[in-house]
């Protein structure tokens, strides 16, 4: 036993990714950025906007003309998850959230089980919490948070786009 005693606890830091990497939009599609290198345009992305990384790093989210696309990171396998915009990944990669009509909608990676978690009718700009049991959104000028699972929502600042 060590009574009496102070122990300190070193836990080793995560390790640095080893190819940092961006996705961002730009007038004739999405482009993968790389510091100090040549940036990559993602393969049949024209018009789209609102890019999020899956968490695995091989698949991205995106909006076009008012639908959510899900694709491999080279533009590969793409398809319509579901009518929305501003997508974002549940932290598991489970689960993508989206503004539909004013409201927010979770539906699973494969477009099944799409589900109100608001009603709107100006909320928009949705992104999960770390842990995915709340989901942050854009509502009249403020900061809105509610559960995952549609419950309890609660204002809770001024502001828009949350992250």
């Amino acid at each position: 036993m060590l009574e009496g005693k102070r122990v300190a606890v070193v836990v080793p830091a995560a390790p640095a990714p080893k190819h940092a990497m961006l996705v961002v939009a730009r007038n004739d599609g999405l482009y993968l950025v790389r510091p100090r290198t040549r940036d990559r345009k993602v393969a049949r992305t024209a018009g789209a906007r609102a890019p999020a990384w899956a968490p695995n790093g091989r698949e991205l989210a995106f909006e076009r003309s008012g639908n959510v696309y899900l694709a491999n990171r080279d533009g590969s396998g793409q398809r319509l998850l579901l009518a929305g915009t501003d997508p974002d990944w549940s932290p598991d990669g489970r689960f993508v959230v989206a503004a539909r009509n004013g409201a927010i909608v979770v539906a699973r990676r494969n477009g099944s089980r799409v589900r109100s978690v608001t009603t709107g009718p100006a909320d928009g700009d949705p992104a999960w919490s770390p842990n995915g049991t709340h989901i942050a959104f854009s509502r009249d000028g403020t900061i809105t948070v509610a559960r995952s699972s549609g419950a309890e929502a609660t204002t809770i600042a001024a502001g828009t786009q949350p992250a």
